[in-house]
């Protein structure tokens, strides 16, 4: 019977316990074996101190981090913080919160690259893990300033098994964690690498994107493509996900690179690529191949196969290149229906297909860029507008926009300047809707407020009152700040 996989404690949750450790002896001059620490869904853990020094107005203390069964390269990691009344001044890339500065010591990285959760130039100390970290001291420290440095020894070398060179955080590791737990093979660790690998690579102004399943198949598209190493987003098994997430954000072009046996499920159409998610089974496979014209004896010697490595190596003795290449084709046309169906309303094309015209920004274009529609800017609105007017005695005209238009969208312009009869709105889901549905939350009474294009001011008073509350940010307003 398999055993049920141990959950873990974060960098993060880990840095927050090393720094309470350490103000309890820099300010109360306390020599704790242990700290309890709560985390931000309310529940109490507790962590065992590994080594604690100093004296009064200065500490430093470590735990060892656990990350249970989860193959994290940090798991055994020592996660050290040293606490010290302060009276200086911020040095470059440090971090005021109110009377505490938080810096990043030896082994923790600095981001050097814009699209990530904090700014260029600070401490790639994640906005959950900066708030623990402050909560775990704010308490001891009352009005007294304090300057709180999270360092891992072992940070700078462990950095070379991530992608953190990739996204631009360099001399060290990243500061983890939106909960504190980390989950064993997490799929939201994944992901979250995946979307950060995207960002960096819009905000580096790049148009494409490289996809690979691995190591390996990354290493071999670097010989065909020649892109800066931003392009490059390892997706592992996440195939379905990565396609929608690179359409969402914008790219021209998303290239697929990966082992035979992950490009032969995408071509059967199978979303997940991992084992666990479905065994590649040599009959069904065999079968999938049989479109492409195949004998019976061929047929029958590849559903014998024990592997898809080994279907490979049939294909190749046989000369049937082209049977390799029409699996890719279909992949590739998997992938395109895929990202499609991120980028565009289920459904949207059969009314695209009547148009000569379109309307959208360039980070949307091309969602129909294989469409020839001749294209108008959406900025300046009203010049647009005006030109949707003109272009509407020729064809039909399509206006393209994220989201549901009708919430703090385009579409209230679009029935300000055209008779309802005229307009035909096709929406998509929206980012409220998504989130709500992650997070498993009915929104009907939710409190819905948009800081897009606006000044965030006075959110306090927004809330007050509000049980669940949700913010459509942007670029300017961000959830870091």
């Amino acid at each position: 019977m398999a055993r049920r996989l141990r959950s873990g404690y974060t960098t993060g949750a880990c840095a927050a316990a090393a720094a309470k450790a350490a103000a309890l002896l820099a300010l109360r001059g306390e020599r704790p074996d242990s700290v309890e620490l709560i985390f931000p869904d309310g529940s109490r853990h507790r962590f065992a101190v590994h080594r604690l020094q100093g004296e009064p107005g200065w500490a430093s203390a470590s735990i060892i981090k656990d990350a249970g069964d989860d193959p994290d390269v940090t798991n055994r990691a020592e996660i050290c913080a040293t606490v010290e009344l302060n009276t200086a001044p911020p040095q470059p890339g440090d971090v005021r919160y109110e009377n505490i500065i938080l810096a990043a010591g030896k082994g923790v990285g600095t981001v050097t690259k814009a699209g990530l959760a904090v700014p260029v130039g600070e401490p790639a100390i994640n906005p959950v893990p900066r708030k623990m970290i402050c909560a775990a001291v704010v308490e001891l420290a009352g009005n007294k300033a304090l300057r709180v440095t999270i360092s891992i020894p072992a940070g700078k070398k462990l950095a070379e098994r991530t992608l953190n060179h990739r996204l631009g955080i360099v001399g060290g590791l990243s500061i983890l964690g939106t909960t504190g737990i980390v989950q064993p093979v997490s799929a939201d660790a994944w992901k979250a690498t995946i979307k950060a690998s995207l960002n960096v690579a819009k905000e580096a102004g790049l148009h494409d994107i490289v996809l690979s399943t691995g190591r390996t198949s990354e290493k071999g598209v670097q010989t065909v493509l020649d892109l800066p190493v931003e392009a490059y987003a390892m997706m592992g098994d996440y195939l379905a996900f990565s396609l929608q997430e690179a359409a969402g954000t914008g790219f021209s072009h998303i290239h697929l690179a990966g082992m035979w046996a992950k490009i032969l499920k995408a071509a059967m159409k199978i979303p997940q690529t991992h084992v666990r998610h479905g065994e590649l089974k040599p009959e069904e496979a065999a079968l999938h191949l049989a479109s492409f014209s195949i004998s019976p004896s061929l047929q029958k010697q590849l559903a014998k196969s024990n592997t898809a490595r080994e279907m490979y190596g049939i294909l190749e003795a046989e000369k049937r290149a082209d049977i390799i290449h029409g699996v890719c084709l279909q992949a590739k046309a998997y992938a395109q229906s895929v990202a499609d169906s991120r980028g565009l309303a289920s459904g949207s094309r059969h009314y695209l297909e009547k148009c000569k015209w379109v309307v959208s920004s360039k980070r949307l274009a091309h969602l129909v860029a294989d469409m020839g529609l001749h294209h108008i800017p959406v900025s300046p609105v009203t010049q647009a507008f005006n030109a949707m007017k003109q272009a509407l005695t020729d064809s039909d005209v399509a206006l393209l926009a994220s989201g549901d238009p009708l919430f703090y969208g385009i579409g209230r312009l679009a029935l300000q300047r055209f008779p309802a009869e005229q307009v035909l709105f096709h929406p998509a889901l929206s980012s409220m809707q998504e989130a709500f549905a992650r997070f498993k939350l009915y929104w009907d009474d939710a409190k819905l407020i948009s800081l897009h294009g606006r000044e965030a001011t006075n959110i306090p008073a927004l809330l007050l009152g509000q049980q669940k509350s949700f913010f459509f940010t942007d670029p300017r307003n961000t959830p870091a700040r």
